[in-house]
């Protein structure tokens, strides 16, 4: 409806018609790392969903950028939210995976089963404990979702039910995610 709306940490919430006066702040608290975090946003059919948390989910959604509805649906740590093929898909840290067409009411659709690949990979490389790997960044092009994350981790579905991870270097950076639509690119936060 012509609203732009942004949040962040803290659960910092705020919308601007026209994308330099920003109203209708709204925290929930001081921005840290904490259950407050808010990480991605998206919109379609005239509702905005913004995900997040820390140790659970954070879904909340809002019609018009001022009134906000927080859901207690929890799959995890939500890193990721689309709106694709007229409905809403978001995406956890560790894989997992729901849909809504309202943004009110959620189902799982899916699950990465992250710890199953981490555990596969400590007994294949015989190590003592499973590579730390948060799936971070979550990215969707060409009918593809890709997500990224600690310890170059990288993971692709197109159905919610295949799933293919891996590790693209040696575990030492946070990869990012972009893509531009028909293609993606990843890129760490030292250098690779």
């Amino acid at each position: 409806g012509g609203v732009y709306i942004a949040a962040g940490h803290g659960g910092h919430r705020m919308s601007s018609v026209d994308g330099i006066t920003w109203t209708n702040h709204e925290f929930w608290g001081k921005p840290a790392h904490n259950q407050e975090d808010l990480k991605a946003i998206a919109a379609g059919n005239g509702i905005c969903v913004v995900v997040g948390g820390f140790s659970k989910s954070n879904i909340l959604t809002s019609t018009d950028g001022v009134n906000w509805h927080k859901n207690d649906f929890n799959i995890g740590v939500l890193s990721g939210v689309f709106f694709v093929d007229d409905r809403f898909v978001v995406f956890g840290e560790g894989g997992r995976v729901a849909a809504s067409t309202d943004g009110m009411t959620w189902q799982q659709i899916g699950d990465g089963k992250l710890r199953d690949y981490q555990n596969q990979e400590k007994e294949s490389q015989g190590l003592e404990q499973p590579i730390k790997s948060n799936i971070r960044r979550w990215r969707f092009a060409d009918g593809k979702f890709v997500g990224v994350g600690d310890n170059c981790i990288a993971v692709s579905t197109e159905d919610f039910e295949t799933w293919k991870f891996t590790r693209t270097i040696e575990p030492r950076s946070r990869l990012f995610l972009e893509t531009d639509g028909s293609g993606f690119v990843a890129h760490g936060d030292r250098t690779l």
